[in-house]
C-alpha cells in the first residue's frame, strides 16, 4: 500500500487541501493521510496553518475516494462520532508517550502506525515490544535527519527480524530516489508527504512530493 500524506502542507487554505484530495483521488495511491491536530499545535510559524477539525475531516471524509488515514493527538468526539469512516491511523514518534492517546486508538480497533522518528533507542525498543503483540500495529521507519545518510535503511531489515511483516517506510529524505532505494528492503507499506507545485513555504518542503511528480513516482513503484 503507498499512502500520500497531506501533513500540513495546506497551509491552513481549503482551496489547496481540497486540491490535493481531488489529485489524489485520479492517482494509484491507495490511502491518504491527514494531520487532524488540536488548535495548541499551530504556534510559531504554524500559527496561520490550523483549519478548523470539523470542517477538516468532514471535507476529507466527502472527497477521499481512497483509504482515510488520521494523523491525531488526541480522541475526541469529532473523531469517536467518525470512526467507521476512517480506515487507519498513523501516530507521530513524538506521541508515543501519550498514553491516553494509544490507549484510546487502540479500544477503536482500526489499523495504527507508529512512526519511530526521533525515538531514542530505548524508547524505540518499548515501540517494537508494544507492537509485537498487536494484532492492528505497525511501526514507520522513519529518518530524523533530511540527508540520505541518516536514512538508515538497513533499520527496516533489523525491524522486520523482529516484528515480521509489520515494518512500513516513510520517507523524510530530501533525496527522493530514497523511495525507491526502500523497495530493496520489502517494507509492508511506504509514506510519503506531498505538496503543491508552487515554491511556498510548505513544512515537509524539502521531501515532499510536487503533485506533478506523484504519477511518475508511482509508476516507478510499480
Amino acid at each position: 500500500m503507498i499512502i500520500a500524506e497531506i501533513g500540513i502542507n495546506h497551509l491552513g487554505k481549503l482551496s489547496i487541501f481540497k486540491k490535493y484530495i481531488k489529485y489524489l483521488n485520479k492517482t494509484d495511491v491507495e490511502g491518504i493521510t491527514i494531520q487532524l491536530l488540536k488548535k495548541n499545535f499551530f504556534t510559531g510559524n504554524f500559527k496561520n496553518f490550523y483549519i478548523n477539525r470539523n470542517i477538516l475531516l468532514k471535507i476529507f471524509i466527502k472527497l477521499c475516494k481512497k483509504k482515510v488515514g488520521l494523523v491525531t493527538d488526541c480522541v475526541d468526539k469529532l473523531i469517536l462520532k467518525n470512526r467507521s469512516n476512517i480506515d487507519f491511523f498513523k501516530v507521530l514518534g513524538g506521541q508515543f508517550n501519550n498514553v491516553k492517546l494509544i490507549r484510546e486508538l487502540n479500544k477503536i480497533g482500526k489499523p495504527v502506525y507508529f512512526s519511530n522518528r526521533g525515538l531514542k533507542e530505548n524508547d524505540e525498543k518499548k515501540l517494537i515490544n508494544f507492537i509485537k503483540d498487536k494484532k492492528n500495529c505497525q511501526i514507520i521507519h522513519t529518518q530524523l535527519k533530511t540527508s540520505r545518510r541518516f536514512s538508515n535503511l538497513k533499520n527496516i531489515t533489523k525491524l522486520k527480524k523482529i516484528l515480521n511483516d509489520k515494518v512500513s517506510f516513510g520517507s523524510h529524505c530530501d533525496d527522493q530516489n530514497i523511495i525507491f532505494n526502500s523497495l530493496k528492503f520489502k517494507p509492508k507499506k511506504i509514506f510519503f508527504y506531498i505538496k503543491d507545485n508552487k515554491d511556498l513555504d510548505y513544512p515537509d518542503k524539502s521531501y515532499a512530493i510536487p503533485l506533478n511528480k506523484i504519477k511518475r513516482l508511482l509508476k516507478g513503484l510499480k
